[in-house]
């Protein structure tokens, strides 16, 4: 059987390099694009490519690949994009001008995310891979679980949601832009919002600070994203509740318990939510977060073989993301200059 050809732009920690004894060929879980390809029976890594180019050899040495040294010898079915935000749009320029051929062109692009810096390079990003006839899948990897999908799926049908409290850490364009990401997913249109005015945490970057934002959806008017310190410790966790039951997503998505409210026993005639341990009202189960590249690449195997024509995960979800941060930012500066 053939496979399908992938080639690595950005040899960093999500790219191919995590620490061996988190992420190699012998390891359970892949952690990298390079190690979902290297277990996948369908793809072949045949290059990878970095400005490092230490990174690009300890890469090309760990999942047995070539090194490309230009953009001559870019050419694979796939090219994964890696590499820092920043250099998105010039990879995606540099791969439709140096691949003007029909065959030399990549099929699909997988692009890490947030896809642009802005919502102007996005968008140039998402006109550049429409005119090339490209499919762009990003990679927001919650989507790519099948059993964080359950859970959405069946927030959804409830219908009733009432709140929803976001915990992250690390940059609000870098972390909270999977919170928006699920939001655009679960709570509707978004309506309105604003960053808090109290003082940002910077425990990334200076030029991304972690934000306390407020938010209205279409279906929930009460959303709000609350820093953490990532200095302190790692975060990201979403509590959210609907007219029946609690649900929280914790330790990154890794787990899920949701609790159905039942009539309060002690204190009056109304209805409580008893706490998670209380088994007959709770469900506590583990996600398939861990395997989340690993379901990446299958679902590009069908898109490829036309099995799904549909990304789970597009420039269409990309864009409604950068739509959100780009105007809360700007309101924020906005305020600033009054």
């Amino acid at each position: 059987m053939n496979k399908f050809t992938v080639g690595l732009i950005g040899a960093g920690s999500i790219g191919g390099l995590k620490l061996d004894h988190l992420d190699s060929p012998n390891t359970e879980f892949p952690l990298t694009h390079a190690h979902a390809v290297y277990s996948d029976p369908n793809f072949e890594l045949t290059w990878v490519r970095d400005v490092d180019e230490v990174k690009a050899e300890r890469a090309a040495d760990k999942w047995n690949c070539k090194i490309a040294l230009g953009f001559h010898e870019t050419i694979a079915d796939v090219i994964v994009i890696a590499s820092p935000t920043s250099t998105h749009l010039a990879m995606i320029e540099e791969i439709s001008r140096q691949h003007a051929g029909p065959n030399t062109l990549p099929k699909v692009i997988i692009l890490e995310k947030p896809a642009g810096q802005n919502i102007y390079e996005a968008t140039r990003i998402d006109w550049l891979c429409r005119e090339s006839n490209i499919q762009v899948i990003v990679n927001y990897g919650r989507r790519f679980s099948q059993y964080i999908r359950y859970a959405i799926e069946h927030i959804q049908k409830e219908n009733d949601i009432q709140s929803i409290v976001f915990y992250y850490t690390r940059g609000f364009v870098r972390d909270a832009s999977h919170a928006i990401d699920i939001l655009n997913w679960v709570a509707g249109t978004f309506i309105e919002g604003e960053i808090v005015d109290t003082k940002p945490i910077l425990d990334y970057n200076s030029s991304d600070p972690t934000y306390a934002v407020r938010l209205k959806y279409s279906k929930c008017d009460n959303i709000f994203i609350v820093p953490v310190d990532g200095r302190k410790f790692d975060c990201f966790e979403m509590h959210l509740l609907t007219g029946k039951r609690r649900w929280i997503f914790d330790n990154h998505f890794l787990n899920i318990s949701t609790t159905l409210c039942k009539k309060e026993e002690t204190y009056g005639d109304y209805y409580s939510l008893p706490s998670i341990q209380e088994r007959v009202s709770s469900c506590f189960f583990e996600t398939d977060l861990k395997f989340s590249l690993r379901n990446l690449y299958q679902h590009v195997y069908k898109v490829l073989m036309k099995e799904e024509y549909s990304s789970i995960c597009n420039m269409s979800n990309a864009l409604r993301v950068h739509n959100v941060i780009d105007k809360l930012l700007i309101d924020k500066d906005r305020k600033e200059k009054l």
